[in-house]
C-alpha cells in the first residue's frame, strides 16, 4: 500500500513547524552566568631564561603549593616572555604559584631538607624561607574584576 501525501500537506507541515518550533526556540531563557573574569600573572624578577615558568592557579588547598597539575588552571610559559592571563574566571578566592622549571623536569625539584632548589614565587609573598613558609591561607587573594597579579621568583 502506497502513501500519497497532497501536495498542499507538504507545503502546510514545514510552514506549521517553522512558525510553532522557530519561535519556541527563540524564547529560551538567556543564561544567567555570569561570565568570567581574567588573571595576568606577571612574574618578577626572572634570573635565567632556560627551562619554563610553570603557573598555577589554585582554588583549594589540595596539591598546593607543590603540584601545579592539581591547580584549577595552570600554564607553561618561557621565560623571556613572563606574563600569561587566564581567561574566564569564576570570582572567587585564589593563591597562584610560580615555579621556574629550569631542567625542564615538570615539577619543583627540592633538596633532602625539602627546600626548593629552583626559583619559586607565590601570591603575597614577596619573600619565602624558613622563616616565612608558604601555606594556602596566607597566599589567597580575592578576584572579583580582571586585574593583573605579579608574583616574584625567590631565588634558592
Amino acid at each position: 500500500m502506497k502513501c500519497k501525501i497532497s501536495m498542499g500537506v507538504a507545503v502546510i507541515l514545514p510552514c506549521f513547524l517553522f512558525v510553532w518550533v522557530l519561535p519556541a526556540a527563540a524564547q529560551q531563557p538567556k543564561s544567567t552566568v555570569a561570565a568570567g573574569v581574567e588573571l595576568t600573572v606577571k612574574v618578577t624578577d626572572v634570573k635565567h631564561t632556560e627551562g619554563d615558568l610553570l603557573i598555577g592557579v589554585f582554588s583549594q588547598k589540595y596539591g598546593f603549593p607543590r603540584e601545579i597539575q592539581k591547580a584549577l588552571v595552570s600554564a607553561k610559559i618561557k621565560p623571556g616572555q613572563p606574563t600569561h592571563t587566564f581567561k574566564n574566571l569564576p570570582q572567587g578566592d585564589y593563591a597562584v604559584v610560580v615555579i621556574h622549571d629550569r631542567n625542564k623536569s615538570g615539577k619543583l625539584d627540592r633538596n633532602l631538607l625539602g627546600m626548593p632548589k629552583e626559583p619559586v614565587g607565590l601570591s603575597n609573598y614577596p619573600s619565602i624561607g624558613i622563616s616565612n613558609p608558604p601555606t594556602f591561607r596566607k597566599a589567597l587573594f580575592t578576584l572579583k574584576t580582571s586585574g593583573l597579579l605579579k608574583v616574584k621568583l625567590n631565588p634558592f
